[in-house]
């Protein structure tokens, strides 16, 4: 069977559900009769397809027939076609066809689970792009049954996208929709209806600049692919101005870079990470013009620092307005050495919910923590509210400065955070400061910064409390140094491709019982570029 990959940390899309009475219903002949509709008009037009798959996922296609993939939305997708036309052969095409002739005579009627509308919406789009490799050459029989099946699920499609929640499961259903519509029935009025109808949802999920309310990377770059792939419907039926995409499209992009590194992949905040660089270039290819570079996203709440091939980014906002509560992040960051990462958060999203809950939070991330809390718990009322926050130019090099107050409420302390990024790139300070604001809360113990190493880095203590860092792959290292906490090292997870890997990170930790007596707390570090090992 194949695995079930988490593409989409959206929980939204799992939870569209019917009375047993409405499931009974659709089983009727009473319903296939209210689907009854025109069919195309054979040969479908094939449309250009602007994705690549993934060659080293084919063999799990051709590994296992079609019997073992019943219960897998994943599968009922059909997305990986795009997998075995990458693979190549004059097989591939055969092995797509049977598994559509025996998919089509199993579900000639409604089921739960391939006929979800998110999941139709994806198969319509993957079927329809890709049609031109395996189905223009079939013969007739089967581009018969196969036009006959797509506009019956389109024809159910237009009933039920509405009721799946707003978000990102309906905006794939609404775009499988308007594709369908542009190839099986090329009518532009409708296509450019539908496109009008999907603007305002898509401009809802979305910051005023361009970040997806998530604030998660995977799912920016989704609702990117689904608003390039309803520009396309509209060009495939003439309609070549659209003006609100092409307003949409290059902001987004600019919000995509913000959390790129110098080796092409996203940084891992709220599980994000997942995504090849392949997938991220396709579609930021597909962004005509120019995009701007920007540092600073202020409503979605990130920034990033880049100098001498060297990047640092860093979240500096909150999940308080965030689509979903996904990370208790705010303040952590991630450190890039060219191509080679340096600091990471812990990974990606996994199959294992319990381990991404541990993903999720503060502690996983190279963030501080107090007393071994979150800076956020959504369950308690309690966010890092971020009060003040600056990034720019600085004497020397360029700074992010922020304060947040994830322990204002508990603690009564505000957490301030500045990283200086040097010219070059090669030194980047550190300083980290609870303040105590005289508001009631309890004492704390014991502030702990992690800065969790990537598991190309390895580590080692040296005299003075110093820590020396060899990057895999190249000759320089780094010396991290630090004043105000004692300094050691710990292991570490870190997840990458649903892999858990030993990692190393470093551990500051500082007595901060006197706080509400002295006012405040500091501690100092910097990763600072040794040409000597």
């Amino acid at each position: 069977m194949l695995p079930h990959a988490l593409l989409e940390h959206d929980p939204i899309s799992f939870r569209w559900e019917l009375t047993k009475l409405e499931k009974l219903f659709r089983k009727s002949r009473l319903f296939t009769w209210q689907l009854r509709g025109e069919n195309p008009v054979l040969p479908l037009v094939t449309l250009s397809d602007p994705w690549r798959g993934a060659e080293k996922n084919s063999k799990q296609v051709s590994q296992h027939p079609s019997t073992d993939n019943t219960n897998n939305p994943d599968y009922h997708t059909f997305e990986w076609v795009r997998d075995v036309r990458e693979a190549g052969g004059g097989t591939g095409r055969g092995l797509v066809r049977t598994h559509l002739t025996h998919w089509m005579a199993q579900n000639r009627s409604w089921s739960a689970v391939s006929w979800r509308p998110d999941i139709i919406g994806k198969r319509l789009s993957a079927l329809l792009f890709c049609y031109g490799w395996f189905g223009d050459s079939a013969d007739e029989s089967f581009q018969t049954a196969f036009a006959a099946s797509l506009a019956l699920q389109a024809r159910c499609l237009a009933l039920d996208w509405q009721r799946m929640p707003t978000g990102i499961a309906q905006l794939s259903a609404l775009r499988g929709l308007i594709i369908a519509q542009a190839v099986l029935y090329k009518s532009a009025r409708d296509v450019e209806a539908l496109c009008n109808l999907i603007v305002p949802k898509i401009k809802f999920q979305l910051y005023q600049d361009g970040g997806h309310k998530s604030r998660q990377p995977e799912q920016h770059l989704e609702v990117m692919r689904i608003i390039l792939e309803c520009r396309m419907a509209l060009a495939h039926v003439g309609q070549i101005d659209f003006p609100v995409f092409d307003e949409i499209i290059p902001q987004m992009a600019a919000i995509a870079k913000i959390w790129r590194h110098g080796n092409g992949q996203f940084a891992q905040f709220n599980l994000a990470g997942s995504s090849s660089v392949d997938d991220i270039n396709q579609v930021l290819s597909r962004v005509s013009g120019r995009t701007r570079s920007i540092q600073h996203a202020p409503e979605t709440g990130f920034s990033r620092l880049s100098s001498g091939r060297n990047t640092l980014i860093c979240d500096t906002g909150s999940s308080h307005n965030a689509e979903t509560n996904i990370c208790a992040s705010t303040s952590a960051f991630e450190f890039s050495v060219g191509s080679h990462m340096l600091i990471v958060n812990s990974g990606q999203t996994s199959s294992d919910m319990r381990l991404n809950a541990v993903l999720r939070q503060t502690a996983a991330h190279s963030a501080l923590t107090l007393d071994g809390l979150d800076n956020e718990a959504a369950s308690k009322n309690r966010f890092a509210r971020v009060i003040d926050c600056d990034v720019g130019p600085a004497t020397g090099g360029s700074l992010i400065s922020l304060t947040h107050g994830g322990y204002e409420r508990s603690h009564g302390l505000l957490h301030s955070r500045q990283l200086f990024l040097a010219m070059g790139g090669g030194n980047l300070r550190g300083q980290d400061k609870l303040t105590y604001t005289n508001a009631p809360g309890e004492i704390p113990s014991e502030a702990i910064i992690r800065f969790h190493l990537h598991p190309g880095v390895s580590a080692a203590m040296i005299r003075g409390g110093h820590i020396l860092l060899k990057i895999r792959g190249q000759n320089a290292g780094w010396v991290f140094k630090s004043k105000g906490g004692r300094v050691s090292l710990d292991t570490s997870l870190y997840i990458n491709e649903g892999r858990r890997m030993s990692c190393q990170q470093i551990v500051l930790r500082s007595t901060a019982d006197q706080i509400q007596t002295v006012g405040s707390l500091v501690v100092n570090w910097a990763f600072q570029r040794s040409l000597k090992i």
